[in-house]
């Protein structure tokens, strides 16, 4: 996973991960709405599901190309 951040901070230094739980602590104005949607959600289920959904809405259509 390092690896990947470190591509992250080549374009913003700033770049960190969080869990769920430290998601409420993030001025919501930063964060794209759909995301505070996704993790506003208490339950694990409707977060893959709310992900998903994104992903299909968003990148399905080119992968099929």
């Amino acid at each position: 996973m390092s690896s990947k951040l470190d591509i992250l901070r080549e374009y913003n230094e700033d770049i960190q991960l969080i869990n769920a739980n430290e998601f409420k602590n993030i001025n919501a104005s930063l964060i794209p709405d759909l995301w505070v949607e996704v993790f506003s959600k208490h339950d694990r289920e409707k977060r893959i599901k709310k992900i998903l959904s994104i992903w299909k809405k968003y990148v399905n259509n080119n992968l099929s190309r």
